[in-house]
């Protein structure tokens, strides 16, 4: 894995919302909980009244029927997620963006969440504080390359280059997904220049060129599971943590 240089403190105490059990978790990170689930293909039908209208709406501007049924049933596994940690009805939460497009729970500030998708994968992430998660199916391919090169801080692209050849599609993967994170975790989307800022080691807070005073994002890297990466990034302040395993086995599926 690139830049790994993880401390050995063990994660703080999370607050009781984030260690509820809860299927689907495969860790936690500096109090943050991360979930990977696979989502179904149940219809649509079964789920509408689970979502709230914006998301109704969201869902029927999709053209293709595969990907309304995705959206739902995703959506309704963060209701249910969303719910369970909050031990409230997830069908009642009304769930808002901001303006750029960062999902949010509307009237309350004690949770905050972020959701990936990759294939048939729903990545989520519940802190206390901002938050970014990613997860990206993680197979080597000629665009690799030219993605780096436009996408990534030089810093990183050199990082990945001093991989060992075999694990340089995974340090690739690694970089990606923390920049996505990073990017989600400060609610400004693709308004800033993903080649303009390096995420650092693993752990570390991001380092911007343009603007050395940006927020302190600090961001992670799972190990792969089943082929697919996740990220994790998360605003501060984060103190000297490690990361815990998780409460629930086989979960993932």
């Amino acid at each position: 894995m690139v830049w790994q240089s993880r401390p050995s403190a063990m994660t703080p105490s999370p607050p009781p919302r984030l260690t509820a059990r809860i299927r689907g978790t495969v860790a936690f990170i500096c109090g943050a909980r991360l979930l990977l689930r696979r989502v179904p293909a149940w219809p649509i039908e079964r789920l509408s009244a689970l979502l709230g209208r914006s998301e109704r709406e969201r869902m029927e501007r999709y053209a293709r029927e595969a990907d309304r049924i995705h959206y739902a049933n995703a959506h309704g596994i963060l209701r249910n997620v969303l719910g369970k940690a909050l031990n409230e009805d997830g069908a009642a939460l009304a769930i808002g963006e901001e303006a750029q497009g960062r999902p949010r729970l509307t009237g309350r500030t004690d949770l905050s969440f972020s959701i990936a998708h990759s294939r048939d994968r729903l990545a989520i992430a519940l802190a206390d504080r901002p938050c970014g998660v990613d997860v990206e199916y993680s197979e080597a391919g000629e665009s690799d390359e030219i993605v780096a090169i436009h996408c990534f801080h030089p810093d990183e692209c050199a990082a990945i280059a001093a991989c060992p050849k075999a694990q340089r599609t995974q340090c690739f993967y690694a970089v990606w997904t923390r920049k996505e994170a990073v990017l989600k975790a400060l609610g400004l989307g693709l308004t800033i220049d993903p080649a303009g800022f390096s995420v650092g080691a693993d752990g570390e807070a991001a380092r911007f060129d343009e603007n050395p005073h940006a927020p302190r994002i600090f961001s992670w890297a799972l190990d792969p599971i089943d082929g697919f990466q996740m990220a994790l990034a998360l605003a501060s302040p984060v103190q000297d943590c490690g990361r815990d395993s998780p409460r629930e086995g086989g979960t993932h599926h």
